[in-house]
């Protein structure tokens, strides 16, 4: 949206956004269009959850990853980047607003089909029917 003081070479627009407490957390949301999670292929990010991928979908965002752990199902619902040029080129695509929000809407309709809490409580509940 702008760019800041950071990093003023910086040939798009930016904007850093400072962690929140944990009640003002997904307020954050609000205020980007592409989320970045996570970038290197390392035994911890291998061992994440798709936790990011779900809130950008939520919050109907463009998700930026690798091909790291579970993020690799996620295909043709976000931007996959390998390097800081990869990212640097997926961020400018996605500065094009209708390539943005199909994106967007991608994941966002692939997360509302496959982690609906509904849906996943009713799976339990049966799960703890079977088992007691």
């Amino acid at each position: 949206r702008y760019c800041e003081g950071d990093y003023p070479d910086l040939d798009m627009p930016y904007r850093r956004l400072w962690a929140k407490n944990i009640d003002e957390y997904a307020t954050m949301y609000n205020e980007i269009d592409v989320l970045i999670a996570p970038l290197e292929d390392t035994k911890f990010n291998r061992c994440k959850s798709e936790l990011k991928a779900i809130e950008a979908g939520t919050f109907n965002k463009v998700l930026l990853c690798s091909k790291v752990g579970i993020y690799k199902k996620f295909q043709d619902k976000c931007l996959y980047i390998s390097d800081a040029n990869s990212a640097a080129d997926a961020i400018k695509r996605c500065m094009n607003e209708r390539f943005r929000n199909s994106l967007s809407d991608k994941l966002s309709d692939y997360v509302a089909d496959n982690y609906n809490i509904d849906d996943i409580n009713e799976i339990r509940i049966k799960l703890y029917t079977k088992w007691n």
